[in-house]
């Protein structure tokens, strides 16, 4: 337990900042748009600070809480005996129960709720004892508060209910307890639309994800808010897909677990019907979340599951993903690490052998690196010429056996005979050496990719060279 008196022992500050925490875990765009952190948790979280550590310096705390603090039952005890104000509060509105379910101190909070505290007070941040409880995952305190008449659908005030924050800490028997006394399964908190099912699942707790699902939580249930949807507005990504078609709305459970890399929960949420082609609104497949986020072997149980390899939303699919992870461009971030048994190599093996197709291009614009050449145009870029800006030759030559087109051209006529000499790359920046270009090179004139081809600005295979800095190429 966190020292009394520091920042994250005060059950006002402790609440608002868990929110504030909750918002970036649950939703916080990682590899693939998501649900965004909203800054006015983390704002609502640094004001309590500043007005909790205030008001206690400034003000004398009843001593009913002062013993409560210190966990001293017997002190607690006496001044009960001689009458003590039960519910009399910090300058906050944080009560002596609020503390003692803080501390998951079930002696003290059983003495205080015996003389009458009241379990629906709610301090000035609108935090009742059953949230802190639930913070905790604490099943007892949980049973406790709710047999002396707590609210098991008490919310925040932004909505969010004591399931999701139980779901949340993974605890399946806090979780439990509050179904067992009416908690709404499906409720959605108003600031972003979810469900205790997508904070269990976005931090990867399966088995209150089992349980969540066993007492009706909607695996369909997707977040945000009706009314952002209806005009664009919407958490995670455009509200019009690439086809102008109307757009899913939000993420829904199992979005949330494959961006966080949960092979269990997606497997669970899956089993019961979630569709393992959902889309983000942005119109990208679960199986393309998994692959930008690096999680190859989740990415591979969704192919085994029947994922579409060919799923594209922007024409931007799973193998172009994995093509650009195996021999990444240099970047000022570095990607994160992979998750799993799984290579990029492997997994792109097993997207080809699934049917992934080589020439799908892109509908829009892609960043190849930090800094892509003018010289290179990116849209209706193909998996394979991709694995030629890399100068990727084992995976070139493995597309190839796969029924890639070696002389497919870009939007603007851009060969990959163009981005294998360095046209879609600067000097230093490549992912592949000067050498696995030159090999590049030949295996693009092998396959009878004309050396003079010019694209629509007039650039050619050699200017490409040049702007590489390859004098070999």
């Amino acid at each position: 337990m966190t020292a009394p008196g520091s920042f994250a022992s005060c059950p006002a500050c402790r609440c608002a900042v868990e929110e504030s925490r909750a918002g970036t875990e649950s939703g916080g765009t990682l590899r693939h748009p998501a649900p965004a952190a909203t800054g006015g948790r983390l704002v609502s979280g640094l004001l309590a600070l500043v007005l909790c550590t205030g008001g206690g310096a400034a003000t004398a705390q009843p001593p009913l809480i002062e013993a409560v603090k210190q966990g001293d039952l017997a002190a607690v005890h006496s001044l009960l005996e001689r009458r003590a104000a039960v519910d009399a509060p910090e300058i906050d509105g944080t009560t002596a129960l609020h503390w003692a379910v803080h501390r998951d101190d079930g002696d003290i909070a059983a003495l205080l709720i015996d003389a009458g505290a009241d379990v629906t007070a709610v301090n000035r941040y609108g935090v009742a004892p059953i949230a802190l409880a639930s913070l905790n995952g604490s099943a007892p305190m949980l049973a406790r508060l709710l047999a002396a008449g707590a609210d098991a659908n008490r919310t925040q005030p932004e909505g969010e209910t004591a399931l999701m924050t139980a779901a949340r800490t993974g605890r399946v028997e806090a979780v439990r307890v509050l179904l067992d006394h009416g908690a709404d399964v499906n409720a959605a908190e108003q600031w972003r639309g979810q469900t205790a099912l997508m904070w269990a699942a976005a931090e990867g707790h399966t088995a209150a994800v089992r349980e969540l699902i066993s007492r009706g939580a909607d695996v369909d249930a997707r977040s945000g808010h009706a009314e952002a949807a209806a005009t664009g507005e919407v958490a995670g990504g455009d509200a019009g897909a690439a086809d102008g078609a109307a757009a899913p709305r939000g993420f829904s459970a199992l979005l949330f677990a494959v961006q966080g890399g949960h092979l269990d929960a997606a497997a669970v949420l899956a089993d019961a019907g979630a569709s393992v082609n959902d889309l983000t609104p942005d119109g990208s497949s679960a199986l393309v979340v998994a692959v930008d986020n690096r999680h190859y072997e989740l990415a591979a149980r969704l192919l085994d599951r029947g994922a579409d390899p060919n799923a594209d939303g922007v024409g931007w699919t799973a193998l172009h993903t994995a093509v650009l992870a195996h021999r990444p461009h240099f970047r000022v971030v570095p990607d994160p690490s992979p998750t799993g048994n799984l290579t990029s190599g492997a997994l792109i093996e097993a997207l080809l052998a699934a049917g992934a197709d080589p020439n799908a291009a892109s509908r829009e614009r892609v960043r190849l690196a930090t800094q892509t050449s003018p010289l290179y145009p990116t849209e209706g870029v193909t998996p394979f010429l991709l694995a030629a800006v890399a100068a990727d030759v084992p995976l070139m030559r493995l597309m190839l056996a796969h029924g890639a087109d070696a002389s497919v051209t870009t939007a603007g006529g851009s060969t990959a005979l163009m981005a294998a000499a360095g046209a879609a790359t600067y000097a230093g920046q490549g992912a592949g050496s000067e050498a696995d270009a030159l090999d590049a090179v030949k295996l693009l004139l092998d396959a009878g990719v004309d050396v003079h081809a010019a694209d629509e600005a007039g650039n050619t295979a050699l200017h490409g060279a040049a702007n590489r800095g390859a004098t070999a190429v």
